[in-house]
């Protein structure tokens, strides 16, 4: 049986990951995981096993998700905000296509982020 696509939205802080989940599981009437430090290990455990079923789409997570998901028919990777750093953000971002079908990455930011990381933009971290 094939998988479902899947997608994650990464958010900066824990309180964004539940807003942003909160958000989409009242307009899209869909069960939307959360993964975030603030959580017990079964937690997260528990929703990253919930988000590989197929009653559930997407995971909202903060950059600890970003690291060891390797999980295929991952389509959309969405950041709300900036990455801490570029490397967090090719990690990310990595957790698409890793089957090698099409995937796509999307940030949504405002101006302030810019003000707050203008180096990142320019020189890289």
């Amino acid at each position: 049986m094939a998988h479902p696509d899947k997608g994650i939205v990464f958010a900066l802080t824990k309180p964004k990951v539940e807003e942003i989940a909160n958000y989409l599981e009242r307009h899209m009437s869909n069960v939307v995981a959360r993964y975030h430090s603030g959580m017990t290990f079964d937690e997260r455990k528990n929703n990253l096993s919930l988000w590989k079923s197929p009653n559930c789409s997407y995971i909202v997570a903060t950059c600890g998700l970003g690291q060891g998901v390797d999980y295929p028919n991952v389509r959309t990777v969405l950041h709300f905000g900036l990455a801490h750093s570029l490397t967090d953000y090719a990690q990310e971002t990595g957790r698409s296509g890793r089957d090698g079908k099409p995937a796509k990455c999307v940030t949504i930011y405002s101006e302030p982020y810019f003000q707050r990381f203008p180096k990142h933009l320019t020189v890289g971290s």
